[in-house]
């Protein structure tokens, strides 16, 4: 892919911003979905990154990572959304409902899914990066800022006991930890597509908002300065007025009318 950059400091174009981020909208709602587990907000979440990811275009200064950059703006976005108060209490009224349900089977996939769900989101966000995507585990370590070693070990202890846990309830011995999270994930993409038109309808809302923003800060950028000008003038012709009315300091003092003293009889 080849993308354009800006003078000396590299900085990728804003024209080039669909050849940059386009081919990530839809990994990058996958990834929501992982973390966030509801399609709606999923795509909430998406969007809004691709709209955090075309203000911060210019930082960009590698295309080639362009992809660890957005996912990692998504993953930050999906953590603001779970921030919330409403989102902490609607999240655990739905997951106390969810494992209320005695009719069904605790085996094999179902069991699988069960487990996955019980991660933290940054767990099944890292293995959805590893094993779902593919991605190299230098650049999961990228999308979540931290070392390669680290990564390794997010890796490994967030997969092992959920692919553990599902094989205890009949997961079949010959399928591999990568088997078994791929699986989650593919079924999870089967039960939640991504929305038709999501990297055009993404694209085009993230300019829309963000060319908005732009003129929005270049107008109060432009009425502050008119502001501040029409405050010099004001204090400049107020300064010129006031210069106006001053008596000279060394200006002739004029004899009073009808004064007497008496000096000029005391003289006499």
């Amino acid at each position: 892919m080849e993308v354009a950059v800006e003078g000396e400091r590299g900085a990728v174009e804003i024209r080039d911003f669909d050849a940059v981020v386009g081919p990530w909208v839809e990994p990058g709602y996958r990834l929501a979905v992982a973390m966030l587990r509801d399609p709606m907000e999923a795509e909430d979440a998406v969007q809004e990154a691709a709209m955090k990811a075309w203000r911060s275009l210019h930082r960009l200064r590698e295309p080639e990572q362009s992809r660890a950059w957005f996912l990692s703006i998504v993953a930050n976005q999906c953590r603001s959304t779970m921030r919330r108060r409403w989102w902490r209490v609607v999240r655990l009224a739905s997951r106390d409902t969810a494992g209320a349900d005695p009719e069904e089977p605790a085996v094999g996939s179902l069991d699988l899914d069960r487990a996955m769900k019980r991660l933290t989101p940054d767990d099944r966000a890292i293995l959805h990066l590893r094993y779902f995507l593919d991605l190299p585990v230098d650049e999961v370590a990228r999308v979540f800022g931290i070392s390669f070693g680290a990564a390794k070990t997010r890796i490994y202890r967030a997969a092992h006991p959920a692919a553990a846990r599902a094989r205890a309830h009949g997961g079949g011995p010959s399928m591999t930890v990568r088997d078994d999270v791929r699986n989650h994930f593919e079924r999870e993409a089967v039960r939640h597509p991504a929305p038709r038109g999501l990297r055009a309808t993404t694209i085009s809302h993230a300019r829309g908002r963000g060319i908005e923003k732009r003129n929005a800060h270049w107008i109060a950028g432009a009425v502050a300065a008119l502001l501040a000008m029409a405050i010099i003038a004001g204090l400049l012709a107020l300064g010129v007025m006031r210069q106006t009315q001053i008596i000279p300091a060394h200006s002739p003092k004029l004899p009073r009318l009808g004064h007497h003293d008496g000096t000029e009889d005391r003289r006499r």
